[in-house]
């Protein structure tokens, strides 16, 4: 549950912007690890994967990388775009690539961190859940910039572990506390949905007796 819940959790709670048209707009922002970022991505995320990107690549001398398009141009797919740019990168890295029209994503680990990285699990499990679905409670800016934080910190995470080492500026290390009562109170909150469902179901079956 919590793998779902958490990207959801993030969105609402990291990045519930009301952007003002008399505001700077930091969408737009990239940095040394956000190679490109077309509008899809708030600024708060980028700031987040660039610390903890920084943080793996001071030490342990991997890089974890995004580049997320608006659009794929000349009948391109993700998967050619993704192996396009990874071409420019130093190994060790990890490439996270988005298309956000054409509804694309894919992710490139570079030969010496092959086995290190469930590509599978990165995405399906953290990242995909937010990108395909449609929600009407936050915007798919928020949407998208949960998902792929979320996935990030699911790589970089991993990979620091693998090494022995616990970043200080990861979201799972940094946060517990946060999620675990968070997560009590989503347990209650059902805990009380289902009482309330078997109270009417109660009180339906001794009113028709």
């Amino acid at each position: 549950m919590s793998r779902f819940f958490l990207p959801f959790l993030l969105a609402v709670f990291l990045f519930a912007e009301n952007l003002d048209n008399n505001v700077t707009d930091t969408s737009k922002l990239t940095g040394e690890f956000v190679l490109r970022n077309d509008n899809v991505v708030l600024g708060k995320a980028v700031a987040k994967i660039e610390e903890m990107s920084r943080e793996l690549k001071q030490e342990t001398g991997i890089g974890v990388y995004l580049s997320a398009i608006d659009k794929l141009e000349n009948n391109e797919t993700i998967a050619v775009y993704a192996k396009r740019i990874a071409g420019d990168l130093a190994p060790p890295f990890v490439l996270v690539a988005i298309g956000r029209i054409d509804r694309q994503i894919d992710l490139v680990v570079s030969e010496e961190l092959s086995g290190r990285i469930d590509i599978d699990e990165a995405l399906d499990d953290y990242i995909i859940p937010l990108f395909v679905e449609i929600r009407k409670d936050i915007t798919l800016q928020q949407q998208l910039s949960a998902g792929l934080l979320n996935g990030i910190a699911f790589i970089v995470d991993t990979l620091a572990e693998q090494d022995g080492i616990v970043l200080k500026s990861s979201i799972g290390s940094g946060s517990k506390n946060f999620y675990d009562g968070l997560m009590w109170v989503v347990r209650i909150m059902l805990a009380l949905t289902v009482l309330g469902f078997a109270l009417v179901w109660y009180r339906n079956r001794k009113g028709g007796q």
